[in-house]
Protein backbone atom coordinates (compact mmCIF):
# COMPACT_ATOMS: atom_id res chain seq x y z
CA UNK A 1 0.00 0.00 0.00
CA UNK A 2 1.25 3.45 -0.89
CA UNK A 3 2.23 5.68 1.99
CA UNK A 4 0.23 8.89 2.45
CA UNK A 5 1.83 11.71 0.48
CA UNK A 6 3.94 9.41 -1.70
CA UNK A 7 2.00 10.31 -4.83
CA UNK A 8 2.39 14.02 -4.09
CA UNK A 9 6.17 13.67 -3.68
CA UNK A 10 6.43 12.14 -7.18
CA UNK A 11 4.78 15.18 -8.72
CA UNK A 12 6.07 17.93 -6.41
CA UNK A 13 7.68 20.70 -8.39
CA UNK A 14 6.34 19.55 -11.75
CA UNK A 15 4.36 21.97 -13.87
CA UNK A 16 0.61 21.36 -13.78
CA UNK A 17 0.72 20.31 -17.43
CA UNK A 18 3.19 17.51 -16.56
CA UNK A 19 1.02 16.33 -13.66
CA UNK A 20 -2.07 16.29 -15.91
CA UNK A 21 -0.09 14.39 -18.56
CA UNK A 22 0.93 11.75 -15.98
CA UNK A 23 -2.68 11.36 -14.89
CA UNK A 24 -3.83 11.07 -18.51
CA UNK A 25 -1.15 8.42 -19.10
CA UNK A 26 -2.26 6.43 -16.05
CA UNK A 27 -5.89 6.48 -17.16
CA UNK A 28 -5.01 5.49 -20.73
CA UNK A 29 -2.83 2.58 -19.55
CA UNK A 30 -5.59 1.36 -17.20
CA UNK A 31 -8.05 1.51 -20.10
CA UNK A 32 -5.59 -0.37 -22.33
CA UNK A 33 -5.29 -3.20 -19.78
CA UNK A 34 -9.07 -3.22 -19.20
CA UNK A 35 -9.75 -3.63 -22.95
CA UNK A 36 -7.32 -6.53 -23.33
CA UNK A 37 -9.27 -9.22 -21.44
CA UNK A 38 -12.62 -8.69 -23.15
CA UNK A 39 -10.96 -8.54 -26.58
CA UNK A 40 -9.15 -11.85 -26.01
CA UNK A 41 -12.06 -13.56 -24.25
CA UNK A 42 -14.46 -12.67 -27.07
CA UNK A 43 -12.07 -13.93 -29.74
CA UNK A 44 -11.73 -10.46 -31.27
CA UNK A 45 -8.21 -10.87 -32.65
CA UNK A 46 -8.18 -7.53 -34.45
CA UNK A 47 -9.27 -5.68 -31.31
CA UNK A 48 -6.63 -7.45 -29.19
CA UNK A 49 -3.90 -6.89 -31.79
CA UNK A 50 -4.69 -3.18 -31.94
CA UNK A 51 -3.61 -2.89 -28.30
CA UNK A 52 -0.04 -3.98 -29.06
CA UNK A 53 2.91 -2.49 -30.89
CA UNK A 54 3.84 -4.26 -34.12
CA UNK A 55 6.85 -5.88 -32.46
CA UNK A 56 5.08 -6.60 -29.14
CA UNK A 57 5.95 -9.82 -27.30
CA UNK A 58 3.86 -12.03 -25.00
CA UNK A 59 5.98 -14.50 -23.05
CA UNK A 60 3.80 -17.11 -21.34
CA UNK A 61 4.46 -20.46 -19.74
CA UNK A 62 1.95 -23.16 -20.74
CA UNK A 63 -0.28 -24.10 -17.80
CA UNK A 64 -0.77 -27.83 -17.22
CA UNK A 65 -1.99 -27.59 -13.65
CA UNK A 66 -3.13 -24.93 -11.25
CA UNK A 67 -0.27 -22.68 -10.24
CA UNK A 68 0.16 -19.18 -8.98
CA UNK A 69 1.37 -16.86 -11.69
CA UNK A 70 1.92 -13.16 -12.14
CA UNK A 71 2.01 -10.77 -15.06
CA UNK A 72 4.24 -7.85 -15.79
CA UNK A 73 3.45 -5.42 -18.58
CA UNK A 74 5.52 -2.85 -20.46
CA UNK A 75 3.98 -0.03 -22.47
CA UNK A 76 5.14 2.67 -24.86
CA UNK A 77 3.48 5.86 -25.99
CA UNK A 78 2.92 5.77 -29.76
CA UNK A 79 1.40 8.40 -32.05
CA UNK A 80 -1.86 6.42 -31.68
CA UNK A 81 -1.73 6.36 -27.86
CA UNK A 82 -0.29 3.86 -25.40
CA UNK A 83 0.39 0.33 -26.67
CA UNK A 84 1.67 -2.84 -25.06
CA UNK A 85 5.26 -3.75 -25.94
CA UNK A 86 5.67 -6.76 -23.68
CA UNK A 87 3.70 -8.98 -21.33
CA UNK A 88 5.33 -11.69 -19.25
CA UNK A 89 3.17 -14.31 -17.56
CA UNK A 90 5.40 -16.25 -15.17
CA UNK A 91 4.79 -19.05 -12.70
CA UNK A 92 5.67 -17.94 -9.20
CA UNK A 93 8.04 -20.71 -8.25
CA UNK A 94 10.08 -18.86 -5.63
CA UNK A 95 13.10 -18.24 -7.84
CA UNK A 96 14.96 -14.93 -7.39
CA UNK A 97 14.04 -13.83 -10.94
CA UNK A 98 10.33 -14.08 -10.19
CA UNK A 99 10.66 -12.35 -6.82
CA UNK A 100 12.54 -9.54 -8.59
CA UNK A 101 9.84 -9.36 -11.26
CA UNK A 102 7.27 -8.46 -8.60
CA UNK A 103 9.46 -6.30 -6.37
CA UNK A 104 8.58 -2.60 -6.23
CA UNK A 105 10.76 -0.49 -8.49
CA UNK A 106 13.12 1.86 -6.66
Amino acid sequence: MERPGARHRRTRGLPHSAVVRRLEDQVEIMQLVARYGPAVDSGSGDAAAALWTEDGRFDAVPQRRMKVSANTWRWVRTPDGWRTTERVDADLDGTPAHREMLAPKK
